[in-house]
């Protein structure tokens, strides 16, 4: 039998490694519950231009078919579903750290958006929703009528 040098601080870097894991997959699910359910919370960026809001959401390996976006009062909805990939009789997965099952984000829009011209799109599992602004604060002029 040979014997091993031990290496604490790899043991414990992966304690630590192990205890994030444990945390976040927590605080998503409890974020996710208190949000109306959902086990996991894609990544999002929101980035605002002066014509529109646009939100990037990471979605890999999730089909558009299972991927829901609406407009609610003043949120907007993401939410779905990432299936996990199959495995087959020959391969045996070793680590799954990827999140799989429903996921669910509501992001408050402040900013009053044109609801006619909402767009989503998908590409390189990112998933762009761009929110035009209303045209609110323009003048407006009115003609007056005379008899």
């Amino acid at each position: 039998m040979a014997l091993l040098a031990w290496e604490p601080w790899q043991e414990l870097q992966s304690i630590q490694e192990q205890m994030t894991r444990l945390l976040e997959s927590s605080r998503a699910r409890i974020q996710g519950l208190e949000g109306g359910g959902g086990s996991w919370q894609p990544a999002a960026d929101i980035l605002e231009t002066p014509t529109a809001l646009v939100i990037k959401v990471e979605l890999p390996e999730v089909a558009h078919e299972d991927i829901a976006v609406r407009l609610e009062n003043h949120y907007l909805v993401v939410e779905g579903q990432r299936q996990p990939q199959p495995c087959s009789q020959e391969s045996l997965y070793h680590r799954l750290e990827r999140p799989y099952g429903p996921f669910y984000r509501s992001f408050v829009l402040n900013t009053p958006v044109d609801e006619a011209h909402i767009e989503a799109r998908s590409s390189q599992g990112v998933l762009e929703i761009v929110l035009p602004k209303k045209n609110q604060g323009q003048t407006q002029h009115i003609k007056i009528q005379t008899d």
